[in-house]
């Protein structure tokens, strides 16, 4: 059996004084459960130091590093083209493939920076779906890579996965080949912008990581409020949250921030009315239970 553990929260170094509270406790759980694999899909932006991911390189002997470089979930932070050719060179030196996931990604159009898998062609995976561009009816990905590591993905997806429906992949190859799989992403992503727009001027003075292409948002909390009260609370007038304690390491710690999805699937009036009603609560007072920080 194979251990293991995702890291999700981007806010943790050793060599940032206010960040080591969250860098000690993660570190001391990684030493106490020797996972095999540490999929680390924060730190994407170009505000970190490309030094410390060769020291974890170093420190912890990985060979193997995921990253989810565009649209991040959930904070849909995108790594800037520099970044990702520092990234590559460190994982070229020391021999750490990297996996790349684009699944989220891969409606995007226009100016995109390159993938990550691009500057380390020889030494990566890339991994990317139809599943967001186009239906989430079409469950089927893609993976491009490199013919040694083909080898090995072709024996573990056949030992741990059934396989892909034929007939759905021959579907999605006639639309692509006529264009009709382009148009409807297009269309994805204009009507994603759109709300995306509509969200940030609803939510317009506080603090908000939002990307037009992306298809939810990242809404830091009043101080104040708790992520999990603010989703209860939320729950009980009609709306649907996902608190930044899901993406933690540690799900003791208190955390203020909370993933707003943006679904297609809702009018665009019901959704301004959910935004409205998230603006409300964070304009209210939290309940006296709620911790104060």
């Amino acid at each position: 059996m194979v251990r293991v553990i995702q890291i999700s929260d981007t806010h943790l170094s050793p060599g940032k004084q206010h960040f080591v509270p969250n860098w000690e406790p993660v570190a001391a759980s990684l030493r106490a459960q020797q996972p095999d694999l540490v999929i680390h899909t924060g730190d994407v932006t170009h505000l970190s130091k490309p030094a410390e991911f060769d020291a974890a390189c170093v420190e912890t002997g990985a060979r193997v590093a995921y990253v989810q470089p565009t649209l991040h979930n959930p904070t849909t932070a995108t790594m800037p083209t520099a970044r990702r050719k520092q990234i590559a060179e460190i994982a070229r030196k020391r021999g750490v493939v990297m996996i790349e996931d684009d699944a989220g990604a891969s409606a995007l159009h226009g100016n995109r920076p390159p993938a990550l898998s691009s500057f380390l062609p020889d030494q990566s995976c890339y991994i990317t779906s139809v599943s967001k561009s186009i239906s989430p009816s079409f469950r089927l990905g893609y993976v491009a890579c490199t013919p040694h590591l083909y080898e090995r993905l072709s024996s573990a997806f056949q030992a741990m996965s059934l396989a892909a429906s034929p007939l759905i992949a021959q579907v999605v190859a006639g639309m692509i080949g006529d264009g009709s799989a382009e148009q409807i992403a297009k269309r994805t992503v204009d009507e994603l912008s759109r709300r995306q727009r509509l969200a940030v001027e609803l939510l317009k003075g506080f603090e908000v990581m939002s990307d037009p292409s992306a298809s939810f948002l990242w809404l830091t909390l009043p101080s104040g409020w708790d992520s999990g009260e603010f989703v209860a609370e939320a729950k009980r007038r009609g709306v649907s949250v996902v608190s930044s304690v899901h993406f933690a390491v540690d799900r003791s710690l208190r955390s203020r921030a909370i993933r707003i999805r943006l679904c297609p699937k809702v009018g665009p009036d019901a959704l301004k009315t959910a935004l409205g009603t998230i603006v409300s609560i964070m304009r209210s007072n939290p309940p006296l239970n709620a911790t104060v920080i």
